[in-house]
């Protein structure tokens, strides 16, 4: 936290099982950070080994007595997200389900692998559509430099890219009207906050066969 307080612990597994990789992911705050706000989680990623397209992707949360569960099926261009508190118990509340329309959608993790597997070279964009948690938000990357980049006191070689989220594009014809109200209502507050732009972050990885994410 602030590049001082080391506030929380992370531990992922990639497991290849059958024709799927299985990315398995748990966290928690940790120290001084626990004690102010326990959180703790659980993240689960199915990709299909052959395509790298995402098959499933689930994420649990765990903060101050409540459990948070989302869920995202990834099937022949259709994406369905459900959220729902405290799953399988007697307080448990349906918090947001929705389906969309789009193809060659990703998780956060399938979309990593995905990008990491491209033949990258400067100049080339990819276009992808990556569902964070609930909403598809379609992201344009870009190579736009192989440079030196001082990895542990040596320089490699690495590429600059850029990602760079594009308009707001989900389909609000395929959504619940019940959850279309809110849909709008989070479309205007996006736009509000990015009204002098969506803004571009940039990251490095190493120009090996490792692809390793460096920035």
């Amino acid at each position: 936290w602030k590049d001082v307080v080391n506030a929380g612990q992370l531990k992922v597994n990639v497991v290849s099982s059958g024709d799927s990789i299985k990315v398995l992911a748990t966290g928690a705050n940790v120290g001084a950070a626990n004690a102010l706000l326990p959180v703790e989680g659980e993240f689960l990623s199915l990709i299909d080994a052959a395509t790298l397209q995402p098959k499933a992707m689930e994420q649990t949360e765990k903060r101050q007595g409540k459990v948070l569960l989302s869920t995202v099926q990834f099937e022949g261009g259709k994406v369905t997200v459900k959220k729902s508190l405290n799953p399988g118990s007697a307080e448990e509340q349906l918090g947001y389900e929705a389906s969309y329309e789009a193809a060659r959608a990703f998780d956060l993790v399938s979309a990593a692998f995905f990008v990491r597997s491209q033949d990258l070279k400067v100049g080339a964009s990819y276009s992808l559509v990556v569902v964070p948690q609930s909403t598809p938000q379609p992201f344009t990357m870009t190579v736009v430099a192989k440079e030196k980049y001082n990895f542990q006191g040596e320089d490699i070689d690495a590429f600059k890219i850029t990602v760079k989220p594009d308009r707001i594009d989900w389909r609000k014809d395929k959504v619940k009207k019940e959850d279309a109200k809110a849909l709008n209502e989070k479309e205007s507050a996006i736009k509000e906050k990015f009204k002098g732009g969506l803004g571009e972050i940039a990251g490095w990885v190493s120009a090996d066969d490792r692809r390793l994410p460096l920035e």
